[in-house]
């Protein structure tokens, strides 16, 4: 009797133990859980009681614990000072970057070259002197017109040759057009020297020489003396007019033999002119500044090339008598001295 009382208090005991460990672990495991339940069934309770929609426990709308981001304003991305939404509003004036900022005036635009004329004040020191004026700063083409105030103190030819006629003083007014835009100049000339005694510009009463050859029978000497010279072609008609305006139609002009190469790099060339026994000394300079202009137009970039240039920039204009000769050529001063010595 006395062993089945033990038995019986021992499986109470483990029973009874038994009995307190599943509860604690009940309690532990489903705490969280009924609270969380009991407090949504609080809340959800204080929401059906209260008609105005205010829920219990002093939480704002919505909420399902008691944290402290409760008081975070909706929408809030949860730093200080942040936009709604988390945006990034950008700033008026472009940002940092310099991509929105005012570009500065002028920036991307194309300046018109600097151009200039390359005399604005010259002076010539005896009748029949030239001088070329064009602009500078210019590349390709270009078209200009020039005009002389006086043409009685000194003129202007179409490429910008300006001769010495009579002291004085004139202004040469240059307008130039350019694909880069259009241009005007002006140049003062300036005339200096003693004028000769009329009795100078009379005709020159000296005969031509004995026996003197013809331009055209000079021009076969030059051909069998020197290199180049047998291949030049004659300049005639519109031709001649473009490279050397106003000789064939000069006062006091009866023979013009003007020879070129055909091709545009040869440096040799050859111009022969013969004028009346009445033409003037006047007559005679003006032939001789229109083969000098064609002259410093080559030198000055006619020519292409610049070896080219060169020659034509040595060339050579004499007169003897009622002839005028121009030649280009390598040994141009030794064609001068044959021409001088075949008509003076």
């Amino acid at each position: 009797m006395k062993k089945i009382f033990s038995l019986l208090l021992a499986l109470a005991l483990v029973l009874s133990l038994a009995a307190c460990g599943g509860g604690n672990q009940n309690a532990g495991g489903n705490n969280n859980g009924g609270n969380n339940q009991q407090q949504s069934d609080t809340n959800g309770g204080n929401s059906q009681k209260d008609p105005a929609g205010n829920s219990g426990g002093g939480q704002t709308p919505g909420d399902n614990d008691g944290d402290s981001d409760d008081s975070q304003t909706p929408g809030d991305g949860g730093g200080e000072g942040a936009n709604p939404g988390g945006a990034i509003i950008p700033k008026p004036d472009g940002g940092g970057d310099g991509s929105g900022g005012e570009q500065n005036p002028g920036e991307g635009e194309t300046k018109p070259p600097a151009v200039e004329l390359n005399y604005t004040d010259i002076t010539l020191r005896k009748e029949g002197e030239t001088l070329r004026l064009q602009p500078q700063g210019l590349t390709g083409a270009y078209a200009g017109e020039y005009t002389s105030k006086d043409e009685a103190v000194a003129t202007v030819d179409a490429n910008g040759t300006v001769t010495a006629v009579a002291p004085g003083t004139t202004t040469v007014t240059i307008h130039v057009e350019h694909e880069s835009g259009q241009y005007d100049f002006t140049c003062i000339v300036r005339c200096k020297w003693e004028k000769a005694p009329e009795s100078q510009e009379k005709p020159d009463p000296r005969p031509p020489a004995a026996g003197a050859p013809s331009v055209s029978d000079f021009f076969a000497t030059l051909s069998q003396s020197y290199d180049g010279v047998s291949s030049l072609a004659a300049v005639e008609g519109e031709v001649l007019e473009a490279k050397y305006p106003g000789l064939a139609s000069a006062a006091g002009v009866e023979q013009v033999l003007v020879m070129e190469p055909v091709i545009s790099m040869s440096s040799v060339a050859v111009a022969l002119v013969k004028l009346s026994d009445s033409a003037s000394a006047s007559d005679v300079q003006a032939v001789k500044a229109i083969l000098q202009g064609r002259i410093d137009q080559q030198a000055a970039g006619g020519a292409y090339y610049p070896a080219a240039m060169e020659i034509w920039g040595q060339g050579k204009v004499v007169s003897t008598g009622k002839y005028v000769g121009m030649f280009v050529h390598s040994s141009a001063q030794s064609m001068a001295d044959l021409f001088a010595s075949t008509y003076g």
